[in-house]
């Protein structure tokens, strides 16, 4: 039975980006592509594996992971499976038998020659690393360094709440538009440089 491909169809170039962990770098979460050979199943997960680990079942060969780029289009990546993925993958399935080593029930590609279940993985992850679709731009900003200059040119010491509610609603709507997606509070970030003005409008 062919692999099953599904990933779902995303309305949003940038979905799959999420934040990392505190203090892991980088701040954005490595995206995987999953080929699940125990279920027959693709789909695509952000991971981070010096947190989660290694599961026995992956370990032990019934799954396999290839990283996929940081600003992979999450609204492409369906179509990018079916055509370059799939093709290769199921050769894979095809050979894929769980085998009890006297241990663990490990995986096999028993149909295939020596060597070439290796070379089939090294050409998914290529596959992955150099033709796996991305969207211009975008990405995971940190609100200060996105909003620094904008920020420091438009808003003054008078510079009111409402009207930080307003810029800040302005912000995440071009941040949105521009496929980015921000680690940290906007308001809050806003609302900081006003009152650092005012600060320094109080000592003068």
């Amino acid at each position: 039975m062919p692999m099953q491909n599904i990933i779902p169809e995303y309305d949003r170039p940038h979905a799959l980006i999420e934040t990392n962990y505190p203090g892991q770098f980088p701040e954005q979460m490595p995206i995987y592509l999953v080929l699940d050979w125990g279920k027959g199943e693709i789909s695509v997960e952000s991971k981070n594996y010096d947190i989660c680990g290694t599961t026995f079942y992956e370990w032990h060969g019934h799954m396999s992971t290839y990283k996929l780029p940081f600003i992979v289009d999450a609204t492409r990546l369906h179509d990018f499976v079916d055509e370059h993925i799939l093709p290769i993958a199921n050769r894979l399935h095809d050979a894929y038998e769980s085998e009890w080593d006297g241990g663990n029930n490990v995986a096999r590609f028993t149909g295939l020659e020596e060597g070439e279940a290796l070379d089939l993985g090294m050409d998914l992850d290529q596959i992955c690393t150099c033709k796996a679709p991305t969207y211009d731009g975008g990405g995971l900003w940190n609100v200060g360094d996105w909003l620094h200059d904008y920020a420091h040119e438009t808003i003054n010491a008078d510079t009111s709440d409402n009207q930080l509610e307003t810029m800040a609603e302005e912000c995440k709507k071009e941040a949105e538009s521009e496929y980015i997606v921000l680690v940290g509070d906007v308001l809050d970030y806003l609302t900081e440089v006003r009152d650092e003005m005012r600060s320094e409008a109080e000592e003068d």
